[in-house]
């Protein structure tokens, strides 16, 4: 999946936040059953639940913030990319893990 040219990669689940429905599985229960992810989405890692990320006006920085897991209370990153011939580079990270 590609949130305009940064690559969260084919191991990454990403959940739109704004679909309608929801996914079944969209509750406080999908996030602290031990398994259920893995049972239910096989040969992925990780997922995320993010929206959009925004740019500076030249495109050549990027704000990207979502929750992401497997995990036992939930997690956040934030990150700031600069963009470089071929890619993304993070310039920043700020994790977050919730207890």
């Amino acid at each position: 999946m590609s949130y305009g040219a940064i690559d969260l990669g084919k191991d990454i689940l990403v959940l739109d936040p704004y679909s309608k429905p929801k996914p079944s599985f969209w509750s406080n229960d999908f996030y602290s059953q031990f398994g259920y992810f893995e049972t239910h989405f096989p040969g992925k890692k990780a997922y995320i639940v993010s929206a959009l990320p925004g740019y500076s006006g030249d495109g050549n920085t990027a704000l990207f913030r979502g929750h992401f897991g497997p995990t036992a209370h939930g997690a956040s990153v934030t990150l700031i990319l600069k963009k470089l011939i071929g890619g993304w580079k993070v310039t920043a990270c700020e994790l977050a893990y919730y207890l």
